[in-house]
Order: structure tokens, then sequence, then C-alpha cells
């Protein structure tokens, strides 16, 4: 397997895990009355019942842009294009980490 290829396979799955893990811990805080989501678009999107569609965008976004440019440009742009994903990934499984912590600290 290509270089390029592993590392637009580590890129896209390290974007997936931190946006699967988000929706996942942020659903097991919620579930406790006394935590409240923080941020004004998310609990928007929560209200209005597109959070779901709306994460699903991202990832689906967030993996075809990069991909089809890499594909398409890969002379001018390079691995320039995983950046996003990557960098999106680590904040999405450090809002992870955040939630799990948050969740022990309310059951304990």
């Amino acid at each position: 397997m290509k270089e390029i290829y592993k590392l637009e396979l580590y890129s896209y799955l390290l974007f997936i895990s931190g946006v699967i893990g988000d929706i996942l811990s942020s659903k097991l805080c919620l579930s406790i009355p006394y935590i409240v989501e923080g941020n004004s678009f998310i609990l928007y999107l929560m209200q209005k019942g597109l959070l779901l569609p709306y994460n699903i965008l991202v990832l689906t976004l967030g993996i075809l842009i990069p991909h089809y440019l890499i594909k398409i440009y890969f002379e001018k742009v390079g691995n320039i294009p995983l950046i996003f994903p990557f960098v999106s990934g680590i904040v999405r499984l450090l809002a992870t980490c955040w939630n799990i912590y948050l969740f022990i600290l309310a059951i304990s």
C-alpha cells in the first residue's frame, strides 16, 4: 500500500472516530439532567432535530473534498488536503475526552 494511501486512510479513520466519539459522548453526558450543551449552534441543531444530518454532512464532506482534491490535483496540493480531517479528528477526539471527563465528574 502506498504511503499516501496509508496517510489518507489514517486521517479519515481519525476523523470518523472523532466525530462518532463526540456524538456518543455528548449523548451520554446530556442524559444527565444538570449537564447542558454549551455550543449555541449545536443546541439549535439539537432543538430542530438536525444534529445527525449535520454530522453526516460534515463526515461526508470532510472525506470527499480532501479525497477528490488529492486524486485530481495531487501534483499541486500533495497531502495538504488531509490537514482538515486529521486536525478535525483530533479536536473531536479531545471533545470526546472532555465529555467523558464531565460524565465521570457528574456521576462521582
